[in-house]
């Protein structure tokens, strides 16, 4: 596809950045949860996002880039977008979530991402750091 083409779809390189996320993330199906406790769900959910993001870690970084720019075509995906990995989180922790625990959790998850993408470690520190955080947390708000 030449530029010219994308740029026909696509408002800039930022929008089609945060397009690939999203669009890989609405496709993607997530982990099988297997019947155990809210933290084992949660730790192989985070473990699954961060595989994911291990995938192509230069498109998670471009698009991590993106979504803290101002362009209004990304302001647009960056709910859709943050509502998906909440949603699998919301899936993970089982029904009667306490929305407090969510908002703490995804906190977590988007600071780490946005390290990794910092380059304060990688994508692959980043998950086993956020394992540990998912069990201080949950423990806590057993």
């Amino acid at each position: 596809m030449s530029p010219a083409t994308a740029y026909s779809y696509l408002a800039s390189k930022d929008h089609l950045f945060a397009e690939l996320l999203w669009r890989r993330l609405a496709t993607d199906r997530g982990p099988e949860l297997p019947n155990s406790t809210a933290t084992e769900r949660l730790s192989l959910t985070i473990e699954y996002f961060i595989r994911l993001i291990q995938q192509a870690p230069a498109t998670a970084a471009a698009a991590t880039k993106s979504l803290l720019g101002a362009d209004p075509q990304v302001a647009q995906l960056r709910p859709r977008i943050g509502g998906i990995f909440i949603d699998r989180f919301r899936e993970a922790i089982g029904d009667g979530a306490d929305p407090r625990l969510l908002d703490i959790v995804s906190m977590t998850f988007f600071g780490a991402l946005l390290q990794a993408g910092m380059g304060l470690g990688s994508y692959e520190e980043c998950g086993r750091r956020l394992q540990d955080a998912v069990a201080v947390i949950l423990k806590g708000a057993g």
